[in-house]
C-alpha cells in the first residue's frame, strides 16, 4: 500500500473515530475491533485537532491520512465533553 492510500478498514476506524465527535459511543459501536484498532479509533479523536503522536504505529497511521495535520498549539482543551467521553469510554472498553 503506498502511503497517500489508505485502506478500507483505515476508513472504518477513522469513520468511527469521527463519528465520536457527534454521537456517544455504544459497546455495539466498538465490538468487533481488536485492542490495536480500539487505540486507533481512540486517537483519531485526539488526531483531528492535530495532535502530535510520538509513538511509531501512531504516527504512521495517522501520517497516511490526508486530513492530518500537525497541530503545534494542540491541548486537549479543543476537544469536546462528547469527544472526552467517548475517549474515555473506549478507553474504558479496551479493559
Amino acid at each position: 500500500m503506498s502511503a497517500s492510500r489508505v485502506s478500507s478498514a483505515e476508513s472504518r476506524i477513522v469513520n468511527l473515530g469521527t463519528r465520536a465527535s457527534n454521537t456517544r459511543l455504544t459497546d455495539a459501536d466498538l465490538g468487533g475491533f481488536s485492542a490495536k484498532h480500539l487505540t486507533l479509533i481512540r486517537n483519531t479523536i485526539y488526531a483531528r485537532y492535530g495532535r502530535s503522536f510520538t509513538d511509531p504505529d501512531l504516527r504512521a497511521f495517522f501520517s497516511r491520512q490526508p486530513w492530518y495535520r500537525v497541530n503545534p498549539s494542540y491541548s486537549d482543551s479543543l476537544l469536546t465533553d462528547l469527544e472526552k467521553t467517548n475517549a474515555k469510554f473506549i478507553m474504558n472498553f479496551q479493559k
